[in-house]
């Protein structure tokens, strides 16, 4: 890890991976007296990230994987159950080693917990294996679907199942 993606901007000269006392560093410098943590941090995709106590940092991880389950909010309700029992195929998006979305079409099992249960087999396992948050949508015309993104697990032989973690729905 690095103190931030260009360590030249906030001090560094060199790029090198940082250990705990060059942290402690960075967190030093950034609440100096003399240096403002705005005009050595902003430069960098995570400065307010380094700029926080690691005790916050931690009870933030913590909350996330909390809040990575499903919750009350996320259930279906009766005309979302409705229109995805009535529909057979729906669009899986997986993200690639490269980073590039992979989109299919996939048949699709919607159980009494709400999750999507496919098969995944090739290219879909594979991206799930590496990366496992996914998209899923539903869409019976231009004016109706559903829309989910969540995390993907295999259960199976060749068989995922995507927990959602946002919906979306429309014209239901």
């Amino acid at each position: 890890m690095r103190c931030c993606r260009r360590c030249t901007r906030c001090g560094r000269g060199e790029r090198r991976s940082v250990d705990a006392r060059a942290r402690e560093s960075c967190l030093r410098e950034s609440r100096g007296a003399r240096v403002e943590r705005s005009s050595i941090h902003r430069s960098c995709p995570r400065w307010w990230w380094w700029s926080r106590p690691f005790c916050i940092l931690q009870s933030r991880w913590r909350l996330s994987a909390a809040a990575a389950t499903m919750d009350e909010s996320m259930l279906f309700t009766d005309g979302e159950l409705e229109f995805l029992r009535s529909q057979r195929v729906g669009r899986l998006a997986t993200v690639g080693p490269t980073g590039w979305p992979h989109v299919v079409p996939v048949m699709y099992k919607l159980t009494d917990e709400g999750e999507f249960d496919f098969d995944a087999d090739g290219v879909k396992l594979r991206n799930l294996m590496s990366e496992p948050r996914s998209a899923f949508v539903v869409d019976g015309s231009p004016k109706r679907g559903v829309a989910v993104q969540g995390r993907s697990r295999v259960i199976g032989d060749e068989r995922a199942r995507l927990t959602p973690e946002h919906k979306f729905s429309w014209g239901l």
